[in-house]
Parts: structure tokens; sequence; C-alpha cells
């Protein structure tokens, strides 16, 4: 197997590897228990299913960036299908599909 070195940099890495975790994450979340779109989640159940821990999870809560719900100022609650669609909405296009868009626009 050849190996091919080059250089990258760090902002770059980090794209690939968030890029890498998010279709991963996705593609999990897919598997998750589809039948139930609407099914109510508590935070331990948003904690398996996304794999993050309950501290990030309560800080999205605080700055409003994770969909919930709190009816009684209480416990949180999610649903499955919001959650989901909070994912999908954090797609960002591969390196392929930027080329792709950039030679469009030149070719025009």
């Amino acid at each position: 197997m050849d190996v091919i070195l080059s250089p990258i940099r760090i902002s770059e890495m980090n794209q690939l590897v968030q890029d890498a975790v998010r279709i991963a994450l996705i593609e999990w979340a897919k598997s998750f228990n589809p039948s139930k779109p609407n099914e109510v989640m508590d935070i331990t159940d948003l904690m398996e299913m996304t794999g993050y821990k309950r501290g990030y999870i309560n800080k999205m809560v605080h700055f409003h960036t994770i969909p919930c719900h709190k009816p009684t100022d209480g416990k949180l609650f999610f649903l499955r299908s919001e959650i989901m669609e909070w994912i999908r909405s954090g797609r960002r296009a591969t390196r392929n599909e930027i080329t792709k868009a950039v030679n469009d626009n030149f070719k025009k």
C-alpha cells in the first residue's frame, strides 16, 4: 500500500474530522430506532443517541443551539424527529461539491 504524505493546514484537518464525525453520526442516527420519529427522549437518551456528554448537551440547550422542550421548567425533553432534523441541517459540502460549484460558476 502506498502512503502519500502532503502538508495540510490545521483548519483543513479540522474540517475533514468534523465532516467525518458528522457523517458517521448521521449514519448511526439513521439506524437508531427510526420507527419512532416523534419519540420523546430525555437527556440520557440523547446522550446515547449522539455520544455527547451531559454537560455539552446542557451547554447547547443554554445557548439555544439544540431543539428541546421543557414543559414544566424542570426536566428536558427532546423529540427524535427534531434532533434528526437538527443533525441533518448541519451538513457541509464536500471538497468535490465545492470544486464542482466553483468550476460551474467559472464556466458561466
